[in-house]
């Protein structure tokens, strides 16, 4: 049976459906008490990816960047985090049944040592980035996945050579591109996959040579709107001085106007069945969910790579399954509650 409850954070209310009682049953949790929106909040105060804080390394001394200021526990740089110097069973601490267990994890987070950056798997020249998983050669760039050559991003998968783009997968030789995928050698794409050689598009799908135009599917030689002949258009493009920043100025003031006056789709769902949310692909059954591939039976989830099944309340994860309330799970988390950074 539906049911209606007050936030006891914000005291708004919020509706808790048939089939969210259903799963908190399955993993046998109690219903949430705050809304979906405080219960966001919340997790991502564990999720700080931008600030980051000159400090040293609380074990090798050497001075580092870290996603963490003035805090009570040891921080490590990534390179000490990863080796036999210390030895994390060290911090193990009996459960005292007498004393409160919110208290006694409070004490153990204060004392456990964590990265100063969360770099996993193999990570090489890597610079002032976080939340990096299997990427190479990135620099001031968060959240990116098995990608090489990327400055300036954030939420990049599988791709190389971005620049200044945010929410892109399976993209190369691009600079600002947002929210795209199978883009090659493009520039200023928005909301648009399959494109090539081509130069502010916005919702354009399996494009070639195309400029400042909209809406377009399956063209080439398309400039401003107007279908040209190939030489027509290189003629035009020619003429065009992207290197000129009062030009290339004017191009995206022109590029702005133009995304204002085309027609938007509701969501960008795509082969999504029975979900609501934006930015998803190949998604069924899912509620409420944000930047996500391959979700099912899920609610209240962002930045999902590579599928998740049967999870409500995540926060950037990998092929997570039965888990709720997880920050930061890396790589295929099964069954975790209120947990941080857990694969």
């Amino acid at each position: 049976m539906q049911e209606t409850k007050a936030c006891q954070n914000c005291h708004n209310d919020f509706i808790i459906k048939p089939e969210d009682f259903q799963f908190y049953e399955k993993i046998d949790v109690p219903a949430p008490t705050f809304c979906p929106e405080c219960r966001l909040i919340n997790r991502m105060i564990w999720r700080n990816e931008k600030s980051l804080y000159k400090k040293q390394c609380d074990l090798c001394q050497k001075p580092t960047f870290s996603m963490y200021d003035d805090v009570p526990f040891p921080v490590y740089c990534p390179e000490c985090w990863r080796s036999d110097n210390w030895n994390p069973m060290d911090y193990a601490q009996e459960y005292d049944l007498n004393r409160g267990f919110f208290d006694q994890l409070k004490e153990l987070f204060g004392r456990v040592p964590r990265m100063a950056l969360l770099q996993i798997s193999t990570v090489k020249d890597v610079q002032f980035a976080n939340y990096i998983a299997n990427s190479n050669n990135v620099y001031l760039a968060y959240s990116i996945v098995a990608s090489e050559n990327i400055k300036y991003s954030h939420n990049v998968d599988q791709s190389k050579n971005v620049v200044d783009s945010y929410g892109v997968t399976n993209v190369e030789l691009v600079y600002e591109n947002f929210q795209c995928s199978d883009t090659y050698s493009s520039t200023y794409l928005s909301n648009s996959k399959k494109c090539m050689e081509s130069h502010f598009l916005f919702d354009c799908v399996n494009c070639q040579n195309c400029f400042m135009s909209a809406n377009l599917r399956n063209k080439n030689y398309v400039f401003r709107g107007q279908q040209l002949s190939k030489v027509e258009y290189e003629e035009k493009i020619e003429a065009l001085n992207f290197g000129l920043y009062t030009e290339t100025k004017k191009l995206v003031d022109e590029f702005i106007e133009l995304q204002k006056d085309s027609i938007h789709k509701y969501a960008n769902l795509v082969n999504c069945i029975n979900s609501t949310g934006d930015n998803l692909s190949s998604c069924k059954n899912v509620g409420y969910c944000f930047n996500g591939v391959g979700i099912e039976d899920s609610k209240y989830c962002n930045r999902i790579v590579n599928g998740a099944k049967d999870c409500y309340d995540l926060s950037g994860a990998t092929q997570p399954e039965m888990c709720c309330e997880l920050v930061g799970g890396t790589y295929a988390p099964n069954n975790c509650v209120a947990s941080y950074y857990s694969g």
